[in-house]
């Protein structure tokens, strides 16, 4: 069974979770374990958060230069 982690975040919150596709109905999902929600009102949480935008920033950019290479025509 495929499990799949996803995390939504923004400056201020961050969500994690596991869930499994549910292989019967391919738009529902059986959630693992109920999600972790992390926060900006700690120090530690807000270094966490910031550790993912980073990351992400950080790979949305190289994905982007992949996809529209400097001198290539639009």
């Amino acid at each position: 069974m495929l499990t799949e982690y996803q995390v939504i975040f923004d400056d201020d919150y961050m969500i994690l979770g596991i869930y499994h596709p549910e292989p019967s109905d391919p738009s529902s999902v059986v959630i693992k374990s109920s999600p972790l929600v992390i926060t900006t009102e700690l120090k530690e949480g807000k270094k966490i958060i910031q550790t993912y935008i980073e990351r992400f920033d950080a790979m949305f950019k190289e994905e982007g230069k992949k996809q529209n290479p400097q001198g290539a025509s639009k």
